[in-house]
């Protein structure tokens, strides 16, 4: 199999998991997508600051000031003093259960899916999604 082959597969069977798996993309609790997707990136660097997560998406410092205020007051997160007398940005429990009730992967149907693939293949698909990880973390870096 090419690289172009590999690129054309990942793009056929990353959508059908993707679609599979999603509940909707409708909000009932208030937060907007651009909310949710600032709460999605904190939960993936706990610790980060503000110009790095603004930097990653692409943010303008007022509109992302504005954001995590906002989220800071309706308790999603939280701001700490870190090194360098930088404040980082963690999720609260409030936060962390937006993420777990928001429009995400829906665990009934991953476990229904999991559920169809024996042991050693459901340890071969985490495996395969944890090296994408990391190289996607090796190409933010």
């Amino acid at each position: 199999m090419t690289r172009d082959d590999r690129i054309r597969e990942v793009q056929r069977l990353y959508p059908l998991l993707y679609f599979a798996s999603h509940d909707s993309h409708r909000r009932s609790d208030g937060l907007s997508e651009s909310a949710m997707r600032l709460l999605h990136h904190i939960s993936a660097t706990p610790g980060i600051i503000a110009a790095d997560l603004g930097r990653h998406l692409g943010l303008s410092r007022s509109r992302l000031s504005e954001a995590l205020r906002a989220l800071e007051r309706d308790s999603f997160i939280e701001r700490t003093p870190g090194a360098g007398g930088r404040k980082e940005i963690r999720l609260t429990p409030d936060g962390q259960d937006a993420l777990t009730s928001s429009e995400g992967i829906h665990p009934r149907v991953v476990g229904a899916i999991l559920d169809r693939l024996s042991d050693a293949e459901q340890e071969r698909v985490l495996e395969g999604l944890r090296l994408v990880k990391r190289a996607i973390g090796e190409l933010q870096a």
